[in-house]
């Protein structure tokens, strides 16, 4: 068995024997059972007989003023970061996780959640969670900064504050589905956020790919009935016009 640190900042597992299944961590940082281990999450498709599969280390650079840093070259850092909704702490779906992924040894942080509502809506924490003031749209910006420099970088994020559904990260010009309860047992309702298309329906396939249930989607939350369906997996795609924008598999309960 083998783990490794990725650059997400989760730690990736193989397995103990000749399978095609990875573990993963995703916050190495909490203690117990907060780290949130997903066993077996990834299927890798190949065999990887107790070892990772090989991959690049990534963000190789000079160990700045080290014998080894011969050019001289400063390791300003690159800011990234990653984020999750965060409902354990009771907070619900407007509860945010953001995990930073800058490289090359940042030891300050500045984040801006873009709430001015909110009473907190900064942080200098590493790690923070923030609790959103209401659903809509955000621009995050972090700035990391080391001895050598700073770098900010800023993602607008989407909350849809319904609970179940992770935040994405905004782009104007691309549609948006959730599709909850799932496992469902009356209805699936679909939430469509940013979709400009005056054609786009849902249609629900089962194992045989035969259309069983088929609704058109509007702006906001559309309701497809299957109460009368039995019991199992189905597929429901989203269509714009001919073109299939989501897609996904449901369970009927």
């Amino acid at each position: 068995m083998q783990m490794q640190l990725a650059p997400d900042n989760k730690i990736y597992i193989s397995s103990s024997t000749a399978v095609h299944l990875l573990h993963r961590i995703d916050y190495p940082d909490r203690a117990g059972v907060a780290c949130q281990v997903c066993q077996h999450c990834i299927d890798s498709l190949v065999a990887s007989n107790w070892a990772l599969p090989a991959y690049p280390h990534f963000r190789l650079g000079p160990m700045d003023g080290s014998p080894c840093d011969t050019l001289g070259l400063d390791n300003i850092p690159w800011a990234r970061y990653r984020f999750a909704v965060e409902e354990a702490g009771g907070a619900g779906p407007l509860s945010v996780q953001f995990t930073d992924l800058t490289a090359f040894e940042p030891d300050t942080w500045y984040w801006d959640f873009g709430d001015p509502v909110s009473p907190a809506n900064s942080s200098s924490e590493q790690h923070p969670v923030h609790v959103f003031s209401a659903a809509g749209t955000y621009t995050v910006c972090l700035k990391s900064v080391n001895d050598y420099g700073a770098d900010s970088t800023c993602q607008t994020v989407f909350l849809s504050g319904v609970s179940g559904i992770e935040p994405v990260v905004w782009e104007p010009d691309r549609a948006y589905y959730a599709v909850y309860p799932n496992p469902a047992t009356d209805q699936l309702t679909i939430f469509a956020q940013n979709d400009f298309s005056m054609d786009t329906r849902a249609v629900l396939y089962n194992i045989l790919g035969q259309s069983v249930g088929s609704g058109v989607i509007s702006g906001g939350s559309s309701v497809l009935p299957i109460a009368a369906l039995p019991v199992g997996l189905y597929r429901l795609v989203i269509y714009q016009n001919t073109q299939v924008v989501h897609s996904q598999i449901v369970i009927k309960q």
